[in-house]
């Protein structure tokens, strides 16, 4: 294979930096916008100091709201050599049966190593009961099958 050397006449590489990219964004009307904006919050007089609020608590109501039934699976526990098992799983919110409330629905992973019959991990349907509780309406969705599950992602395609 033989190569011609050719005389270049165009720019084969464009310089392009950061620094050159800032003073071009500065000298046009794109930043006027926002350095006005930082102009006039940096005007302003400085904040007082900050009022202490009482700590934000948690309280565990999973075994009161009926969401323990759910176990979460991600890979084995002790021995996680893939990035599949590193990864958690998903959750989305969506009012299935169309009451109003939200319910939940939880995707589960699962593990390359065997599983016992009643350990198979599974996705799980919660139903919202209106008073903080949830039942477990997985079986009755038609949704009890195992497998391994990444995420979720829920709409209403048709505004029901």
């Amino acid at each position: 294979m033989n190569f011609v050397r050719t005389k270049k006449t165009w720019p084969l590489h464009v310089p392009f930096s950061r620094r050159l990219f800032l003073s071009s964004l500065a000298q046009s009307a794109l930043a006027a916008p926002a350095s006005a904006l930082a102009q006039t919050l940096l005007a302003l007089p400085p904040a007082g100091p900050v009022a202490r609020a009482n700590p934000v608590t948690f309280t565990d109501i999973t075994s009161e709201s009926g969401l323990d039934r759910a176990r979460n699976v991600s890979g084995a526990p002790q021995n996680k050599r893939f990035l599949l098992e590193e990864m958690g799983c998903g959750v989305a919110f969506i009012d299935y049966d169309n009451d109003g409330w939200l319910d939940i629905f939880l995707v589960n992973g699962a593990t390359f190593d065997e599983s016992s019959q009643n350990q198979r991990p599974a996705s799980y349907l919660f139903r919202n009961n209106r008073d903080g509780t949830f039942t477990d309406v997985t079986g009755k969705a038609g949704l009890d099958r195992s497998g391994w599950g990444q995420a979720c992602c829920a709409g209403d395609y048709d505004n029901d």
